[in-house]
């Protein structure tokens, strides 16, 4: 890169930096032609145009993630630095490749996040999102570098199927087909349980999709990954703002007359007030764990209760247990997208 190339290359990135600030939608050409012009230059004049657009569309639109996408046939990445590439298939795969340098890949992130207006900051250094590239559905989780002792952001990458699933995909047992219908019919409380990849959300979705879709149902998640129509369906997306935790949208669903409610995974103070709604009478509620067996479920909802229960004696760890099994009627644990228990 010639001198001329190397100082345009560092205005042209210190204004998309600036622009960036202001605004959530930047043309490369109209960029370009500002920095010229600032510059008094010519096209003409730079040799790295080319070089330049591609760093572009890594940066602002992380092109990098389009690409790993139609390379490889993975349901899961991990960026653990730009060089260095994780994929998981049928078996983990490395890749050592360098599409940015570390400090333009955090750049990128940034955009990515700025885009979309997630925080993603000292204050605020994991985020978990829904982004669409194509046609393909993503979950992205990011860490921030504060948290790492290397100073490195990291990127991880679940590819959502596109696939309709329907109940024969996760058995050809006709009496767990059954039992799963009359659970959904007669509006048991149901637990899904299994461990990270195992199908769970596919399997609730197959399960709301057995539901009357003229009822009323409440949709809680922190990333939407459950399909609900508008015209009967409230779907109400966590955010780590005051008052919009999963464990807040669990209690304001109870006033919102649901026939059913949805909560897309319970992993923490959330358990309580979903819980307690079922003591109460509401019916149908169906929600998603992570858990190594249906037994096992039992327990971790059991732990989860006694860790958040905000009464101050404590309750018997036996009477949370007594209380858990009152509420869930049934636990289905899946694993490798099938009926397991």
């Amino acid at each position: 890169m010639n001198q001329v190339d190397h100082y345009f290359f560092n205005e042209f990135k210190n204004e998309l930096s600036e622009k960036s600030k202001k605004t959530n939608h930047i043309n490369f050409d109209s960029l370009i032609s500002e920095v010229l012009l600032r510059n008094n230059l010519q096209r003409s004049d730079l040799s790295n145009l080319e070089e330049l657009h591609d760093w572009f569309s890594k940066v602002y639109s992380q092109s990098y993630i389009d690409d790993i996408l139609s390379m490889y046939d993975a349901n899961e990445f991990i960026i653990h630095s730009p060089n260095d590439i994780e994929l998981h298939q049928k078996e983990k795969t490395k890749l050592k490749v360098e599409f940015l340098c570390n400090e333009d890949y955090e750049l990128s992130l940034t955009f990515l996040t700025r885009k979309l207006n997630i925080e993603w900051n000292f204050s605020n250094p994991f985020a978990s999102f829904k982004d669409t590239r194509g046609c393909v559905d993503l979950r992205i989780s990011l860490t921030h570098p504060c948290l790492s002792p290397a100073k490195q952001a990291k990127l991880f990458i679940r590819v959502h199927s596109k696939e309709n699933f329907n109940l024969s995909d996760f058995s050809f047992d006709a009496n767990a087909k059954a039992l799963t219908r009359d659970l959904i019919k007669t509006y048991k409380n149901v637990v899904i349980a299994g461990s990270t990849g195992s199908g769970k959300t596919s399997f609730l979705r197959v399960c709301k999709s057995l539901c009357d879709q003229d009822e009323h149902h409440v949709i809680i998640e922190d990333v939407a990954e459950i399909d609900g129509d508008i015209s009967n369906s409230t779907h109400l997306l966590s955010h780590q703002s005051e008052g919009k935790s999963l464990n807040d949208y669990c209690t304001y669903a109870l006033r919102m007359s649901p026939k059913r409610i949805f909560l897309g995974e319970i992993r923490s103070q959330e358990i309580i007030p979903f819980l307690l709604a079922m003591n109460t009478g509401h019916k149908g509620m169906m929600t998603t764990i992570h858990a190594n067996s249906a037994k096992d479920t039992l327990l971790r909802l059991t732990t989860l209760f006694s860790i958040f229960s905000t009464s101050k004696s404590g309750i018997d760890f036996t009477q949370i247990l007594r209380l858990i099994c009152q509420c869930v009627d049934h636990v289905i644990f899946i694993e490798d997208k099938k009926i397991k228990e």
